[in-house]
């Protein structure tokens, strides 16, 4: 009985908290279905021979991940839909619901901004070892320009 209890109860709960919280849910969507799929194909081959319930968990398991990811993958593309269309997005997404700028109808052109790139050596900071790395400076904000 405590083995058909467990999975139950840990499918039940990757089902119903899962989803929730991880924005790019793809992947996620993917284990889960193919966690719940496997417990399930597993629990319904229950009777059967220890080949059988194999069988079973790996049908299972591919179907769910399949379908976990196809419904994981529409989820996260409607969340994005409805943060652009909210206007609650920032940056570049957010810029494709006033089109490229380059029509010269279709007003202000933004200018990409002027980016320094500098690489750093090795080195000791006051007793601490700094890795190699790169720092960026923005030598010029972006700017909007008029078009012509």
């Amino acid at each position: 009985m405590l083995r058909k209890i467990i999975p139950l109860g840990l499918t039940l709960s990757l089902l119903f908290t899962g989803c929730a919280t991880v924005e790019k849910s793809r992947l996620l969507g993917g284990v889960i279905g193919s966690v719940v799929g496997g417990s399930i194909g597993s629990l319904a081959s229950k009777d059967g021979s220890s080949e059988q319930r194999t069988t079973g968990l790996l049908v299972g398991a591919a179907a769910g991940g399949a379908l976990g990811a196809l419904i994981g993958d529409q989820s996260f593309k409607d969340q994005e839909k409805k943060k652009l269309q909210s206007g609650v997005t920032y940056g570049a997404p957010n810029l494709e619901m006033f089109g490229s700028g380059n029509d010269k109808d279709k007003g202000p052109k933004l200018r990409p901004a002027q980016v320094r790139v500098r690489y750093v050596e090795d080195q000791v900071k006051d007793g601490v070892f700094v890795p190699a790395h790169f720092e960026y400076e923005i030598a010029e904000p972006a700017r909007w320009e008029k078009g012509k």
